[in-house]
């Protein structure tokens, strides 16, 4: 008969449990009426999206999934828009994870654009017609659909480079499971694949700089590699007009998807949690909006709390 010691792992991590809701006791004013902040970002979702991508087995999911760590790791809050979308939302970003959607929506979305918001806007890749009907309106010829068979398959885009004439650039990342190959003789291309130096992300002219058109499905991409190089890409995109809420600065671009940032504030306090589920230690230096500076010590498989206090704001960019 096995015996259990009183410092077994279970006992353990009760003790532990309790010790944490114990210190969190001074901050339950903040817990119980803190709210998160305002989202400046957010992902268009429907919710006859859902049941129509369970009817059909489209991984909508997976792609939400992907973009929401996406934004998360690059410091944003993100909101849900489950409406009809109106281009007088109260996002300064929307990110369009279309899978198998028309182009209705893309008048409201182009007006978005013009009035100074940014868009980032997945072409349909489940149905070459449709990537081929929305294409067409950003000028795109949509010529193929490529979805390998294999668990992941994939690609590797890479920056454009006009100097010395090179046709390809820095490796950024990967683009998996699946793309649409097109021509965009009018479109500015950012990235191209690595294999055949076809477009994989354009911005339309029409966009003025503020739109991205991606020809592979990033979020899903994403969620499997968490590769830093497709985040710094995008958050280059975004940071441009749109800052993070909580920067964090210490950890190594391979492990920054393992440290995550959460805020919670009143109208007079801030509580910041800082998770790191990594193997390895950091110290780190974390920025938040309207809060000065902090530093934090960040040991492996830990959570740690900083307590801001309305004294301490500074004025909100």
């Amino acid at each position: 008969m096995q015996k259990f010691r009183h410092n077994d792992y279970n006992t353990e991590r009760r003790l532990r449990t309790k010790k944490a809701i114990a210190d969190l006791k001074p901050f339950l004013h903040i817990l119980e009426k803190g709210r998160n902040r305002n989202p400046r970002v957010g992902i268009y979702l429907q919710r006859d999206h859902i049941l129509d991508a369970e009817e059909r087995d489209l991984p909508i999911r997976r792609s939400i999934e992907g973009y929401y760590a996406l934004l998360s790791d690059l410091g944003y809050e993100v909101g849900m828009i489950l409406d009809r979308f109106d281009s007088s939302c109260n996002y300064d970003l929307v990110i369009f994870p279309f899978t198998y959607e028309s182009a209705e929506d893309l008048p409201v979305i182009q007006e978005y654009v013009r009035s100074g918001n940014r868009v980032i806007f997945e072409l349909p890749l489940s149905d070459l017609e449709k990537a081929r009907a929305i294409g067409k309106k950003f000028g795109l010829q949509i010529l193929s659909r490529e979805a390998p068979i294999y668990a992941f398959s994939g690609w590797d885009p890479r920056e454009v480079r006009a100097k010395f004439g090179r046709p390809r650039g820095n490796f950024v990342g990967w683009a998996g499971y699946e793309r649409v190959l097109f021509r965009a003789p009018n479109c500015l291309t950012l990235l191209t694949y690595g294999d055949n130096s076809a477009p994989a992300v354009i911005s339309p002219a029409e966009g003025e700089g503020r739109m991205l058109v991606l020809g592979f499905p990033l979020g899903r991409t994403y969620r499997t590699m968490l590769h830093w190089g497709v985040r710094n890409f995008i958050g280059g995109f975004i940071t441009q007009e749109i800052q993070p809420d909580v920067k964090i600065r210490g950890v190594p671009k391979e492990y920054r998807a393992l440290v995550e940032a959460r805020l919670l504030e009143t109208k007079d306090k801030g509580l910041l949690f800082i998770m790191n589920r990594s193997l390895y230690e950091y110290a780190v230096d974390a920025e938040i909006s309207g809060y000065r500076p902090l530093k934090s010590q960040l040991p492996i498989y830990s959570a740690t709390r900083h307590f801001l206090r309305k004294n301490e704001r500074a004025v909100r960019a």
